[in-house]
Formats: C-alpha cells, sequence, structure tokens
C-alpha cells in the first residue's frame, strides 16, 4: 500500500512537505518506511 501511495508523484510531494514541517524524530521514523 505505501510504495504504491508513493509512487504518485503528488503524494510523494505531499509527504516531503510533511517530512519537512515534523520534527527530526518524525522524520526519522519515516525514514524507515521509505527503506
Amino acid at each position: 500500500v505505501m510504495t504504491r501511495y508513493i509512487s504518485n508523484p503528488d503524494n510523494l510531494k505531499l509527504m516531503m512537505n510533511m517530512l519537512k514541517e515534523k520534527s527530526r524524530n518524525i522524520q526519522f521514523e519515516a525514514f524507515h518506511v521509505f527503506k
């Protein structure tokens, strides 16, 4: 489900914007999702 969501460019941009706005700890957790 996650990879199909990320494969959509608009969703990927949204995710990146969310990562920038969140704290470092949340960024780290989200990074593990991308692995």
